[in-house]
């Protein structure tokens, strides 16, 4: 294994563990962050395609759906009350027309709205559902621990059974993805879901909370879905980077790649988890 990958893993494992264990406004910074980070290397890859895009209005968009988040699940509303996620995913679309109508140039109109959109929801409003999932009580951080470590052992499981005994590939998006990674990604995450769910409320250290209300059937199809949501993130990027000629989205982590090479999983599973956990919670 690359030297760089080992270091980078080293020292983004136990930081990121403390941002989840802090949650707060600690954790959404990071969070907010990362977005913006890989909102940036989004657009750098379409700017390098030569693909229009409207970047500070993503940018806005993108502040709105996160501060959004944090004023909901903190408790602080300055001056609204509930949820304003309808209404900015409102504002994302019919403000980009309105921009995009008020430009003398139209007539690549359709191809800038739909970068911008995909820049918005892909990287913004999918990433924000860790920010919603963290704060959720009372399993917030439980549940986080769950989808973030699991995802990593479904890419790992992936990268090191793929490599050593995949023969036919997944997909043509990413001929270095096999099936054999795909199947070894959902069966890691299935067995690293029972492991954690048992195995953290010993720990004391970590404060994990017994999730004992959750059973086995269950247990199973989260670590399922978190293994299938995992391949089909880190796919979907592979074809985005390939339809943008782009083989790494940035050098964010040395040995890694970019920011959106290393969440292209959690964008994915994040969402799956949280609402999974409002389902196992009626």
């Amino acid at each position: 294994m690359d030297s760089k990958r080992i270091i980078s893993a080293t020292i983004a494992i136990p930081a990121v563990y403390l941002f989840i264990l802090w949650g707060g406004f600690a954790f959404f910074l990071v969070t907010l962050a990362l977005a913006v980070t890989g909102l940036g290397e989004f657009f750098r890859m379409s700017d390098e395609k030569g693909l229009p895009s409207l970047k500070l209005w993503a940018l806005a968009v993108i502040l709105m759906i996160f501060f959004n988040a944090y004023f909901v699940t903190s408790g602080s509303r300055p001056g609204w009350d509930g949820d304003l996620s309808p209404f900015i995913i409102f504002l994302a679309v019919a403000g980009l027309l309105i921009l995009l109508v008020l430009k003398k140039d139209i007539k690549e109109a359709s191809v800038s709205a739909g970068i911008t959109l995909t820049g918005i929801f892909y990287v913004g409003w999918l990433f924000v559902h860790t920010v919603f999932l963290r704060e959720k009580r009372p399993y917030g951080y439980e549940f986080t621990v769950i989808a973030v470590f699991c995802t990593w052992l479904a890419d790992s499981a992936a990268f090191y059974v793929g490599g050593k005994f995949g023969k036919k590939p997944l997909h043509s998006a990413s001929p270095n993805k096999s099936r054999a990674g795909a199947a070894a990604a959902v069966i890691g995450a299935s067995v690293s879901a029972l492991a954690l769910i048992r195995i953290l409320p010993v720990i004391r250290p970590l404060r994990f909370t017994s999730l004992d209300f959750m059973t086995l059937n269950q247990t199973i199809l989260l670590g399922a879905l978190i293994g299938a949501g995992a391949v089909l993130g880190d796919l979907c990027e592979s074809a985005l980077k390939r339809s943008f000629g782009a083989k790494e989205s940035g050098d964010f982590l040395p040995g890694h790649g970019g920011v959106l090479d290393r969440i292209d999983s959690l964008l994915f599973t994040v969402p799956l988890v949280y609402y999974c956990m409002n389902w196992f919670l009626l």
